[in-house]
């Protein structure tokens, strides 16, 4: 027992108290492990034999004889005289061979010479010698490396490890030493006079021996506070009698593996994984007919777990407010007079546990998130083992079906390194058998995407997002790091741009490069983002010849690609958006969330989230989407500003000829703004926009295309997409049912009013409150003397309300 800490080490039998030996490994008397009073760890067998053996060591190493390097020379001088004589001739088939007392082998450090071994036979010692002649090294014993005989000596004695192993030992033997000197022994009757109270009433226990074994367990956990954990049982053939095996919670078995590298040298923590492993372990055998139980106990000191248990009412407290962080909880619980000794560490570590019950249903985290998936009944349209994906649909996906709207242009963000074509291929046949058929496609340069786009959809646009077109060309105008290689073929680009030189050749130097100058990188991307937002619907005066061969890269940037239609959006910046509010709105209380965990959000709080947004927007006109803010804010600055120049424009087709319309977000300008009369403010709240002709306008194009820009959703008029909740006979057959049963419930209550039953109006009025409560709102909004402002002021029991 350590002298800061009352938990109790106890190794013992009841019937025979014994100890572990650590040099047998087996379980003996204890009188086997003390001599005069002094008691050690092994016994008194393997301490005899440690000694014979380390005195025969010492034998061999006092039969060593150092020779210094002079004394060496004079000493071979005999045995070498004759060597070189010795030594078989060119022509003489003889192979050389040295003197008999010679033992002759190779240096590893030094091929080209050979180490002699001479052995002199004498009555009182054998001289033994390993030399190397132009360095003298030992081999040590502990770090098994060759090293200079210097480093095992000290005070003129030899060893047969080297200064650095026999300090690291001595240090290791001291640590151990200190652990065991931790450790106190109880005498036998101490043992049953400890725990006399604690296993007073346990023979009288009614179970099997099962149930006495948790007993026992509980009352040891109690005394030295550590968790131990069920491990296995033995049922003995010859009689009624079973073994039951427990191991602490901290042994080394019990962890779960590391998610690092399989490398366990590359894991920095490794050695403190290894310092604190636990070898714990209690035993309880049951003897089911003498009615008897043994405990043997082997456990050394370590640190305590942290205590993490609370009260059910806390757990109940954590599950009502789940939705909250753990610290938030924390304060709410200190406002009910939480105990002081419960640390916010306890209310995280049960926010985390208690909300793994809503989603956890397997330890892998894919095959968990596809069984509560299924569990919820989501469909799950394709899933693929190697590498392993899914893909799933949500009911944003349903009300755009439902709600007679329809998609013109999607979206996908970086899906990441090693993300397959084939996956992504798989993925967008579903959506298309589904119905998707978009005619425009924004990405980055991810080129997995645009291949598998471009393999479903034969007739798509696919359009780089104009924010990585621009950072891309930016990056490589201001890189001037030598190129490695040089791929120019000045034939192939004088064929494609007839004013290149074919004789011009890029030469690679071994100075640092200017590729392109400062003053000239603005100017670039203006020429570039002109060429990329030119269309043939759009007149310019400076035409570009789009009938030259385009290339198959050339076709992803730049607007003209694709010339029937111009697509309204020019970046990805929805979709990053969307990640963006993932993670930093609904993820961000979790570190490295499970993929069920991220599937769980998403179902339960992301698409609720939009799809209360879409409703507010699309249905209840409630709010407005964010671009109409931006779009009035541009139209509002472009009506003021002064025109000096003129351009062809045409208000019908809303197209004009100036750059600043070639450019702009909304295809507006000033010359279309102030050439249009003036609008009223419900025009911002009805503007449309187009992908052609006319690119602006008051009313929704139903039967131009089959299609929709997902961010241009058409809203058609409330009467046909509310007309299931204003069917005036539905709603006459609903209004007729309630006012029956609530005339059925009235009578019931005058009857028993009557007969005065005071127990069943008891029993039944908490059934009244749902209605209190809505008479109650209800009359309160009638009261109002404001118009409330948006969704949040309104009830379901006043939404609706007339």
């Amino acid at each position: 027992m350590s002298s800061s800490s009352s938990s109790l080490i106890i190794n013992e039998n009841i019937n025979n108290r014994q100890q572990f030996c650590k040099g047998c490994e087996k379980h003996l008397p204890v009188n086997l492990f003390t001599i005069n009073g002094k008691f050690y760890r092994t016994c008194n067998t393997c301490r005899t034999q440690n000694k014979t053996r380390k005195l025969n060591q010492k034998k061999q190493i006092d039969d060593l004889i150092l020779i210094d390097f002079h004394d060496f020379h004079d000493f071979f001088a005999e045995k070498f005289e004759n060597l070189e004589n010795t030594k078989a001739s060119p022509v003489s088939p003889e192979p050389f061979s040295p003197p008999r007392d010679f033992k002759v082998g190779s240096d590893f450090a030094k091929p080209n010479k050979n180490i002699y071994t001479y052995k002199m036979s004498s009555s009182s010692s054998s001289l033994i010698i390993n030399e190397n002649i132009n360095n003298r090294q030992q081999f040590c014993k502990g770090c098994e490396k060759h090293l200079p005989v210097n480093l095992f000596t000290i005070n003129g004695k030899f060893y047969r490890t080297c200064n650095t192993c026999r300090t690291q030992n001595k240090t290791r033997k001291l640590n151990q030493k200190k652990q065991i000197d931790d450790l106190i022994l109880i005498d036998f009757h101490d043992f049953h006079d400890f725990f006399a109270e604690k296993f007073e009433n346990l023979e009288n226990t009614n179970g099997n021996s099962k149930e006495k074994a948790i007993r026992i367990v509980e009352i040891i956990s109690d005394v030295d506070e550590y968790i131990w954990i069920y491990h296995e049982s033995h049922n003995f053939k010859n009689s009624n009698s079973v073994s039951y095996y427990y191991y602490c919670s901290q042994r080394e078995c019990l962890a779960q593996n590391p998610k690092k590298n399989s490398d366990i040298k590359k894991q920095r923590d490794r050695q403190a994984m290894e310092r604190f492993s636990c070898k714990g372990c209690i035993k309880i055998t049951i003897h089911e007919e003498s009615n008897l139980s043994e405990i043997e106990f082997i456990h050394i000191l370590h640190s305590l777990r942290p205590n993490i248990s609370v009260s059910s009412e806390i757990k109940d407290f954590i599950s009502d407010n789940i939705d909250l962080l753990p610290r938030e909880i924390y304060k709410k619980l200190i406002e009910h007079d939480l105990d002081i000794n419960i640390r916010q560490k306890q209310i995280h570590f049960w926010w985390n546990e208690l909300g793994k019950n809503r989603y956890f249903r397997h330890k892998d985290p894919f095959i968990s998130a596809q069984k509560w998936l299924e569990e919820k009944f989501h469909q799950i349209i394709f899933q693929k083992e190697n590498p392993k994906s899914f893909g799933f649909l949500t009911e944003m996906w349903k009300i755009l079906l439902n709600s007679q709207f329809k998609i013109n242009e999607i979206e996908n963000g970086n899906c990441g390194n090693g993300i397959r074509t084939a996956i992504l291929i798989d993925f967008f046949l579903e959506l298309k058998t589904r119905g998707l058929e978009p005619e425009f496609f924004l990405t980055d340069k991810d080129f997995a995407q645009i291949s598998a786009a471009q393999f479903i959809w034969k007739e798509i646009k696919v359009q780089l997002c104009l924010w990585h077109i621009k950072k891309a060309v930016e990056a490589r105008l201001s890189n001037n790091k030598k190129p490695q290689q040089i791929n120019y073929n000045s034939i192939a680009a004088h064929q494609q741009f007839s004013f290149i030189d074919p004789l011009f050749k890029p030469m690679s130097t071994q100075n640092k490069i200017n590729f392109c100058p400062k003053e000239l990188r603005s100017s670039i991307w203006k020429l570039m983002n002109k060429h990329l937002h030119q269309h043939p619907l759009i007149p310019i005066i400076f035409f570009l010849n789009f009938n030259l061969d385009k290339s198959e890269r050339w076709t992803l940037w730049f607007r003209a690609g694709y010339d029937k239609k111009i697509s309204i959006l020019k970046t990805n910046m929805f979709v990053e958006a969307h990640w963006k509010v993932l993670k930093r709105d609904f993820l961000y209380k979790f570190f490295r969330p499970r993929l069920d965990l991220v599937v769980f959000i998403i179902i339960k709080q992301v698409i609720p989230h939009q799809q209360r947004r879409f409703e507010q927007i699309f249905i209840l006109k409630q709010e407005k989407a964010d671009w109409r803010k931006s779009f009035k804010k541009e139209w509002r600055e472009v009506s003021t500003r002064t025109i000096n120049n003129t351009y062809l424009t045409d208000i019908d087709k809303w197209i004009c000829g100036c750059p600043a319309f070639l450019t702009s977000r909304f295809l507006i300008c000033k010359h279309l703004v102030q050439q249009k009369e003036a609008v009223t403010a419900e025009f911002f709240n009805q503007v449309h926009r187009h992908t052609q002709y006319p690119f602006i306008s008051l009313m929704p194009i139903i039967n131009f295309t089959n299609v929709a820009n997902i961010t241009n959703i058409k809203s058609l008029e409330d009467n046909n997409l509310l007309s299931e909740d204003n069917d005036s006979e539905s709603c006459e057959e609903l209004y007729n049912h309630l006012i029956n049963i609530m005339e059925e419930i009235l009578e019931i209550l005058k009857d028993q009013q009557a007969k005065q039953n005071l127990r069943w109006i008891k029993g039944i009025e908490k059934n009244f409150k749902p209605l209190e409560k809505m008479l109650s709102k209800i009359t309160l909004y009638k009261r109002r003397r404001t118009i409330p402002r948006t969704y949040k002021d309104h009830s379901h029991n006043t939404l609706f309300f007339d």
